[in-house]
Parts: structure tokens; sequence; C-alpha cells
């Protein structure tokens, strides 16, 4: 993934915007770090957290927004935006990840990466470079890789290591033959 991501830098050339690289670098960490606390709060409900967060990022959007302040009808369009792709996001990332260790949830979470110039590609013919064809797919590539053989391995412990419920059967029935 780090190669993936080096072609995607580096193919924005020596006079890319330093801070607009920095700050994807820490949306990245922060972002395995909300799916380390969906983890570890995964008994609660956090979809009032999740909004309220959302709610905040907005606002202190609106502050950056000054110069190209968009019109009602395009700010209506915003906020259903918002709220339906980015809130259902969240809403399903946020129940994956209760499921799911936190480190397989921030790598799936990382495929909106490299996929969303192929989005914007099919939904509006937007060409993208050729790096960030071969970074994105080397991103993609490596990890459904990783999470196919997660899945393999997962399989494979599963023939050898009998579920939980499948050990305290065999230990009760036990029990009652003794």
């Amino acid at each position: 993934m780090a190669a993936g991501a080096g072609v995607l830098v580096w193919g924005t050339g020596l006079d890319s915007d330093f801070v607009g690289n920095a700050l994807a670098v820490a949306m990245t960490f922060m972002t395995a770090f909300v799916a380390v606390c969906i983890r570890r709060h995964r008994k609660e409900s956090l979809l009032a957290s999740i909004c309220a967060a959302n709610v905040f990022v907005s606002l202190v959007s609106l502050c950056f927004a000054a110069p190209l302040s968009p019109s009602l009808k395009h700010l209506a369009y915003l906020a259903l935006f918002g709220l339906v792709q980015v809130g259902l996001a969240f809403v399903f990332y946020s129940a994956g990840a209760r499921r799911v260790p936190a480190s397989q949830a921030s790598l799936i979470g990382a495929l909106e990466t490299p996929l969303a110039p192929f989005w914007v590609w099919l939904a509006f013919g937007e060409t993208p470079s050729v790096s960030t064809l071969v970074g994105g797919g080397i991103i993609t590539a490596s990890t459904v890789g990783y999470l196919l053989a997660m899945a393999g391995l997962a399989a494979r412990n599963a023939d050898v290591w009998p579920s939980q419920e499948l050990q305290e059967g065999v230990k009760k029935e036990a029990k009652l033959n003794e």
C-alpha cells in the first residue's frame, strides 16, 4: 500500500501542495483511529457521535467556504450529498467496523482513495493520470490480496479449530456421558 501511495504522490509532481498531501496522510491516520474507536465501543451506538462529528466538520468547513459561497440551491444539494453519501457511508462503516478487526476495517476504508478517481471517471468522464491508475491499482491489488489471504487463513483455521459453540457442545456432552 505504501508503494501505491508513493506512486500517487510522486505523480503529482514536486511542485504539488505539501499541505494537501500532509492532510491526506493525517486523514488516513484519523480514519484508522475511528475504526479502532468503533471496534472498542462496538456494543454502544455511536450514531449520535458520528452525526455530531459530521455537523462539527461541516460548520468548520463553512469558515473556509467564504470565497466560494454556494447558493441556497447548491447548499441544498450539498446537504443532500452529506446526508446520503457521507451519512450512509458512516452508518455502514460503523456497522461493519463492529464486526471485523479494526485493521481490516481500515484497509477496506482505504480503498476509497484509489477508487474515487474511478467513480469520477465513470460519472463525469474525467480521465485519471497514469500515476493515479498505477498507484490506485497497487493499493487496490494489495488490499484485496491481503483480505483474500486472511479469508483463506480464517477458513483453514476454522477447519483446524472448531467454533466456540462446537467446543462448548462437546464439553456438555462429555459431562453428560460421565
